[in-house]
């Protein structure tokens, strides 16, 4: 549908959200009421008539721009249509996405629809509300809640830094949801980009931010290029504000000399989450998987040296390297136990029983390689 102008409205102009009991999609939903609203767009708790199920919808609604003639959205200028008409296409073009996406620590997209002059996506709703709502009413997580809820936004990052070359660029505790067992889903890709192999940006959605939880790179507008450094920093910003119940200067103010204050949190949180919000991207953690071991390690002292072994095995290799050891150490147990019951005595002598024993060497290394490199894939 294309967005209209506005001329004459017997409605409330100023009214700028859908009422409850508003029906969509022809019957298949009914509002309830709102859940959230942004600068771009507005989340309403709705029902699923015919299964009554509940869900979540999003309407693009540009509030800058937009207002409301009864549930139709109408732009009062022709400079505004124009600019509304290019982030809806951007609107539709992430819903379209994320309902391409598979991966339980990321909300499901069940439908986008037209209607109202604008556009609507609809998304399992997560009845836990969102890290923000928790932190609201409970403050600060344990440990172990929180750490729970960053490895579960950890593996939908890598998810989506692996396998789709795409930065979310807004991970924060509003944009991370808890659904009925405690687990913690990513929402919210309004600001996402995706990159080509080479790590140029492909998408132009717009360049926002989260005031405490956005690197500094975000406020200079510097996203051309692939960088999963920008959320990792929020990762870390959002885990500081789990278990700080504080929210973290933002990076403008640090970059003028504010201090973060880790002095509440035990060493290994510290220099984990220090790590990951270093204002310099080469400082940060490069990768997902060396910043939640290093938050995991119970006081234990790892060396800067053991770090940048890790974050290189990680950054270079697509291996689960835990399984590589596993299975190669296996290996090697399984043909110690062969050789010394004399499985191998019927091997030829000379030059082919070396070309053996060369293989039987490097198989279990190269069994490790493939299994961590399977496994990788399927996580």
């Amino acid at each position: 549908m294309v967005l209209v102008e506005q001329e004459v409205c017997k409605f409330n102009i100023d009214m700028q959200q859908l009422q409850s009991g508003v029906i969509l999609q022809g019957g298949l939903y009914k509002v309830e009421k709102v859940l959230g609203q942004g600068g771009f767009g507005i989340t309403y708790l709705a029902k699923e008539v015919q299964s009554d199920r509940q869900v979540a919808i999003k309407e693009f609604f540009m509030s800058e721009y937009c207002e409301r003639c009864g549930s139709t959205i109408v732009i009062p200028t022709v400079s505004g249509s124009t600019v509304v008409e290019q982030y809806r296409k951007k609107f539709i073009k992430e819903a379209t996405k994320l309902k391409s996406l598979e991966h339980p620590n990321i909300v499901k997209v069940l439908d986008i629809f037209e209607e109202n002059c604008t556009v609507y996506y609809v998304m399992n709703y997560q009845k836990g509300g969102s890290l923000q709502d928790y932190i609201n009413r409970n403050g600060k997580m344990s440990e172990y809640n929180a750490i729970s809820c960053i490895k579960n936004i950890a593996s939908a990052l890598n998810y989506l830094h692996r396998r789709l070359h795409m930065c979310h660029y807004d991970v924060k505790p509003g944009n991370i949801m808890l659904d009925a067992q405690g687990n913690a889903l990513l929402i919210d890709f309004g600001l996402a980009k995706g990159y080509d192999n080479n790590g140029i940006q492909t998408s132009t959605t717009p360049i926002g931010l989260s005031v405490n939880f956005a690197p500094i790179e975000q406020y200079r507008q510097n996203v051309e290029e692939f960088s999963p450094e920008s959320d990792i920093y929020s990762l870390g910003a959002t885990a500081y504000y789990l278990l700080t119940g504080n929210l973290p200067p933002s990076a403008i103010e640090r970059v003028s000399g504010r201090q973060v204050d880790y002095s509440c949190l035990k060493n290994h949180l510290r220099s984990a989450i220090e790590k990951a919000l270093a204002l310099s991207k080469g400082d940060r953690w490069h990768t997902l998987y060396p910043f939640i071991h290093s938050l995991e390690q119970e006081e234990k002292t790892i060396s800067p040296d053991v770090h940048k072994f890790i974050d290189r095995l990680d950054h270079d290799d697509y291996v689960n390297w835990n399984v590589y050891i596993i299975v190669s150490i296996l290996g090697y147990v399984i043909e110690g136990y062969m050789i010394f019951n004399g499985y191998f005595e019927f091997l030829p002598k000379g030059n082919l029983m070396m070309l053996i024993v060369v293989i039987l060497f490097f198989l279990p290394l190269l069994l490790g390689l493939l299994f961590g490199k399977l496994l990788y894939s399927s996580t």
